[in-house]
């Protein structure tokens, strides 16, 4: 595909994995395709968060995946140059099936070593969904080192005895504001 007509193409196949989806699984709504569809996506192992999105489609994974996340990536903004920058974000996680749901939620760090400077904390820590029901979680990230550039992982939530889906995130870093002139002192002369 060409630049210009990749983007509708990809939007067309989209679509059709959507049309697909729901044809299989025609009990869940718009949001809980979305969730399943970007959930269940595959991450590219070589490409930015912010290139690649969600990742590669994988319909049959998302066919057979019994939770959903919304939003389907989450970005924290910009992070200020110094230590103790925290911020809090909602995950909103659906159980699709007819199952009670024990879910785990991890970091997966894809940074080379700028990532060693932040903490997450999620509230609640033991996740317990009942069989279709929804419960929100918070998602808090602080940093213990100044960030000097931006940073990208994924959070893998494992639902017991299912399969995992993940939700991209993203944290910038706000520039530098380095003085342009030192120290002045005016004199009479």
């Amino acid at each position: 595909y060409s630049s210009v007509s990749g983007s509708s193409a990809s939007a067309a196949i989209v679509a059709g994995a959507a049309a697909l989806l729901a044809q299989a699984r025609p009990d869940l709504d718009a949001s809980a395709l979305k969730g399943l569809l970007a959930g269940s996506a595959r991450a590219l192992p070589r490409e930015s968060v912010a290139a690649q999105g969600a990742g590669l489609l994988d319909l049959g994974a998302a066919r057979a995946n019994e939770t959903a996340a919304l939003p389907t990536t989450l970005s924290f903004g910009r992070a200020t140059q110094r230590e103790g920058w925290h911020v809090t974000r909602r995950l909103v996680l659906r159980n699709l099936s007819s199952r009670r749901l024990r879910i785990e939620i991890a970091t997966d760090r894809r940074d080379r070593g700028g990532a060693r400077g932040l903490v997450f904390a999620f509230a609640p820590s033991r996740i317990r969904i009942p069989a279709g029901g929804i419960t929100t979680v918070y998602v808090a990230v602080r940093t213990i080192a100044p960030l000097d550039k931006p940073v990208e992982g994924q959070f893998t939530i494992r639902p017991e005895g299912s399969t995992a889906i993940h939700v991209p995130w993203l944290i910038t870093v706000q520039p530098r504001r380095d003085e342009l002139i030192s120290a002045l002192r005016i004199s009479t002369r």
